[in-house]
């Protein structure tokens, strides 16, 4: 068996709702892409999911269950969770997924939510891999670091005023 045989696939259309943040690591470390041995429906010799579009777009994932593609960065962390092709439902379009006129996977991946989407999940795996604090421990630092400012500037006025008793001003 190939590797592809051996990793499990899991079909990212059942994380499309509640996702937990395992599930959005896994769907986003695991570059679980469609397995070499899936057979894509094929209406036609021309429209159907192609695997190749997979090197020209990483973040995309293909739902044998839904016979659709999704991106695995705005399933993760679109803002946009209302209705939105490749986000909540599977996009199908197959003829028009790289046409010159319409060209939708073209189109959302230079989409402003989909960039947003790809900082987040950055971002995401970051602060997992220990690479960028979280947001606590960059608040604690941040704490810290004031307290330590305020410390010094006590200090520096309690010396003055020190000063100033001593000679009685």
């Amino acid at each position: 068996q190939s590797d592809d045989q051996n990793q499990q696939y899991i079909d990212i259309a059942d994380h499309v709702q509640g996702i937990t943040s395992a599930h959005k690591e896994h769907i986003l470390r695991s570059n679980h892409k469609s397995p070499r041995y899936c057979r894509f429906p094929d209406n036609s010799s021309v429209r159907h999911y192609r695997k190749e579009w997979e090197k020209k777009f990483p973040w995309l994932r293909y739902s044998v269950k839904e016979d659709g593609a999704y991106c695995a960065y705005c399933v993760c962390f679109s803002s946009t969770r209302y209705n939105a092709e490749l986000v909540t439902k599977p996009f199908r379009d197959w003829k028009n997924a790289m046409g010159k006129q319409r060209g939708t996977l073209n189109v959302h991946d230079q989409s402003e939510t989909h960039k947003d989407a790809v900082r987040a999940a950055e971002s995401f795996l970051s602060t997992i891999d220990g690479r960028m604090q979280t947001i606590t421990a960059d608040l604690s630092t941040a704490y810290k670091q004031k307290v330590e400012k305020n410390r010094r500037a006590l200090i520096s006025i309690i010396d003055v005023l020190l000063a100033l008793g001593e000679r009685g001003i």
